[in-house]
């Protein structure tokens, strides 16, 4: 029954979150007057990185569960299944995709306290400049992915150790399946020491973008627009600190603290699988840049397919009362 459940939230987020993201991306493109170029190109790149994880989410099926003194990051149904390595790669991209979705979060902060505070900053976002910005993405990104590569790759004492929990829930060999385990304590002690970095370094990730959040909401602006924005970043970042990242954090210090139980982590998968739908949704809402031009759209559309209708029915018939006393008179 959780496998089915998977699937359906899977497939469904996946199939919505390709119509409100490309729909997002084009009323961002064509519909939105308001809003500065710049700030049009976070918003596609962001729209496009929501895609990208939405589908990598159907590629590689990521599944997570936590167990004693050890989190288990793996896949089992993976369209890439037959190929263990492909597979591990995959899932390490996975995680680097999260982390720079995070990071893009970051840079809309600081791009629109910017805008509020500083105008003069701006310019350092445009033309050619902005190739920083996307390095610091990109970096953020492949920084985390390589970490969780090297970092959680499993040995064989790794394997061993959650083998029994493997088959008895999953019904599967460690040995067999790609698979990242956080071991906080292994057989060297090393690895309690690159446990403690990957919780060092999510934590500081977790700092800078809080206190990017409390310099911005420490200034006010009396632009409308401004303040949906800002207020959709703030529902962008609670988004997955709320639902994702404060529900997970038990579940990954628990293994520092060699607690004793085994937990499948589906809540946390499921939210990886809907969180880019979610963060389209909330600029949806919260903008009404987005509803005005939906609403445009509507109406304009609306207008045509009446007028068709109307020219349609005032098209005047090709039988005439002339004609048709002819033909009487025929008859």
């Amino acid at each position: 029954m959780e496998a089915e459940i998977y699937e359906f939230v899977s497939y469904s987020a996946y199939l919505l979150t390709l119509l409100f993201n490309t729909t997002l991306i084009y009323l961002t493109a064509y519909h939105t007057e308001r809003m500065s170029l710049t700030y049009r190109h976070m918003i596609i790149g962001f729209a496009l990185f929501g895609i990208v994880f939405s589908s990598l989410d159907i590629v590689v099926r990521p599944m997570m569960h936590s167990y004693n003194g050890s989190y288990l990051y793996f896949s089992l149904k993976g369209l890439f299944r037959s190929s263990k390595n492909i597979t591990e790669v995959l899932l390490a991209v996975y995680a680097a995709v999260y982390s720079s979705i995070l990071s893009f979060l970051t840079i809309q902060f600081i791009f629109r306290t910017c805008l509020v505070m500083k105008s003069r900053l701006v310019e350092y976002f445009q033309g050619w400049r902005c190739v920083f910005w996307l390095g610091y993405v990109f970096i953020f990104g492949f920084v985390w992915g390589i970490m969780t590569y090297r970092f959680t790759y499993s040995d064989d004492y790794a394997r061993e150790y959650v083998r029994s929990e493997m088959y008895e829930q999953y019904k599967v060999d460690s040995n067999d399946i790609p698979i990242f385990i956080l071991l906080a304590y292994g057989e060297r002690e090393n690895n309690t020491n690159f446990y403690v970095i990957m919780m060092i370094c999510t934590f500081l990730m977790y700092k800078t973008i809080t206190n990017d959040l409390k310099k911005v909401t420490a200034k006010r602006t009396h632009s409308q627009v401004h303040k949906q924005f800002f207020k959709a970043l703030l529902y962008q970042l609670a988004a997955p600190s709320l639902v994702v990242h404060l529900p997970a954090l038990p579940l990954f210090f628990a293994p520092f603290f060699d607690m004793k139980f085994s937990f499948r982590a589906s809540v946390v998968v499921y939210f990886f699988s809907v969180y880019p739908l979610l963060d389209t949704l909330i600029l949806f809402i919260v903008v009404s840049e987005y509803k005005h031009a939906v609403r445009k759209i509507i109406a304009n559309r609306a207008v045509q397919i009446i007028s068709i209708i109307n020219v349609a029915s005032a098209v005047p018939s090709t039988s005439t009362p002339h004609n048709n006393g002819v033909a009487e008179s025929v008859v």
